[in-house]
């Protein structure tokens, strides 16, 4: 789901947007992005299988600042291919050339 470059562009054109007080409110999250994010963030060593205590504990961290601030995350996670390989079908045809 998430859009590749997102993030870069928004650390390099960082003057298109303004810093807003969120709070108290319901938000949409792209689980798998966000595990990303945060795995990648928090520095983690990926070679040898993960650091899955260190990393539950950054996934709470968020969810905590979250919930500090009167924020109801609601997360979707991109579904998995399953026994129909459909998820693979369409992974396939994204990286065809036009």
């Amino acid at each position: 789901m998430g859009v590749k470059g997102l993030c870069s562009l928004l650390e390099d054109y960082s003057q298109i947007y303004q810093d807003v007080r969120f709070r108290d409110s319901k938000l949409v999250v792209d689980g798998s992005s966000l595990a990303h994010l945060l795995y990648n963030m928090a520095n983690q060593d990926q070679n040898h299988g993960g650091e899955y205590l260190a990393f539950q504990a950054e996934v709470q961290a968020f969810f905590k600042t979250l919930a500090d601030r009167g924020i109801k995350p609601y997360v979707v996670m991109d579904g998995g291919s399953g026994n129909s390989d459909t998820k693979l079908d369409t992974l396939k045809n994204r990286v065809k050339p036009s």
